[in-house]
């Protein structure tokens, strides 16, 4: 059904998966991690100059610009942010009216349509009072 609230609900769903796959979590917690990586530098310096211990803390400055770098070359590689509903919301409206107005205006359009999309199955129309139309694919072999 070509509904706003399907559509968005679809959309919502396929941006998740991308997320997921695209390690945007990763990313974040990167991120968070060069922060504390920042504060961490700021606190050992510190500590070097109130304690004298030069060594320790320049092994520790070490290991620290490591991590910075490693984290920051990820984040160069990582791909692009996947966008949200709302940066996409203008193109979804637009194609989805497209598809409607081209299923309303030559009905063999939308049979053809119909039938590449469902394939071998059939589909019921049935009244709706909430929109007004709607189309369910009926059981396979109907």
């Amino acid at each position: 059904m070509l509904t706003q609230e399907n559509v968005e609900y679809l959309i919502g769903r396929i941006l998740e998966v991308l997320a997921r796959k695209a390690g945007q979590g990763t990313q974040e917690r990167d991120q968070r991690r060069l922060a504390q990586i920042e504060a961490e530098i700021e606190r050992a310096v510190e500590l070097g100059v109130r304690t004298g211990g030069l060594d320790a803390v320049l092994r520790k400055l070490d290991a620290l610009k490591a991590e910075q770098a490693e984290i920051q070359s990820r984040l160069a590689r990582a791909a692009a942010p996947i966008p949200t509903l709302r940066d996409l919301q203008p193109l979804i409206e637009a194609q989805v009216n497209d598809f409607r107005d081209a299923l309303e205006a030559d009905t063999e359009v939308m049979r053809r349509a119909m039938r590449a999309l469902l394939g071998e199955s059939r589909i019921a129309v049935r009244e709706d009072p909430l929109h007004e139309r709607t189309y369910q694919p009926a059981a396979r072999g109907c």
